[in-house]
Parts: structure tokens; sequence; C-alpha cells
């Protein structure tokens, strides 16, 4: 790896970098970078998805409908609540502006059977 860095003239914060393992089971993972220890975490955030060391999605879909609540709530009264437009045209605005919200990312969703 420290060849690549060198050859791409790259630098890490290794203090910043956390490593998660993604498995069924719960097998010990240690990553060494020199004579320090990655900080290993459970969960995390990347590229706007929460991924989770044991294939659980429960996270993320509780994350992606909170943030689609937040987008229905910020426009409610600027749009859900105006009499003046038409139900066709609000569920538009709810299909173009929320849905993408609250489907972001769940084309990687892990689908198993609980």
């Amino acid at each position: 790896m420290n060849e690549a860095l060198i050859r791409w003239d790259l630098k890490v914060n290794w203090k910043k970098s956390k490593v998660i393992r993604v498995a069924r089971k719960g097998e010990e993972c240690k990553v060494m970078i020199g004579d320090e220890q990655l900080q290993k975490v459970g969960t995390m955030k990347y590229l706007r998805v929460m991924i989770s060391g044991g294939y659980s999605m429960g996270r993320e879909v509780e994350a992606r409908i909170g943030c689609a609540s937040r987008v229905i709530g910020g426009m409610s009264r600027a749009i859900l609540r105006r009499r003046e437009l038409s139900n066709q045209t609000k569920l538009n605005v709810v299909n173009a502006v929320v849905m993408p919200v609250l489907m972001y990312g769940y084309e990687a969703l892990v689908v198993h059977k609980d």
C-alpha cells in the first residue's frame, strides 16, 4: 500500500482511518499500519450510506426514513399544505423530491432472510 501511496503522491491520515469488517461471523480483524492498529468500528457512513459489519441494513433503512421525513417536514408548509396546489401536483413533488432521498443507496441493499 505504501508503494501505491508514494507512486500517486497520496497522503493518508491514519489517525482518522477506521476499519469495518463486513462478515456473517464475528471473526477478529486486525489491521496494522506500521506499529499502529487502526480503530475497528461496527458501523460507518460511506458515501451517505450506513454500512454495518453484520450484513444488517436496519440502521441504513432507519436513516433513509429519517432523511425523507425531514424533507417532508421542510416542505410541508410551503407545498403540501397549500390548498391552491392539486393533489396530483403535490404527489409529483413528493415523487421528485422525497422518493430519491428515501431510495438513495438501496441498489446496494443486501436482501437476506432473518
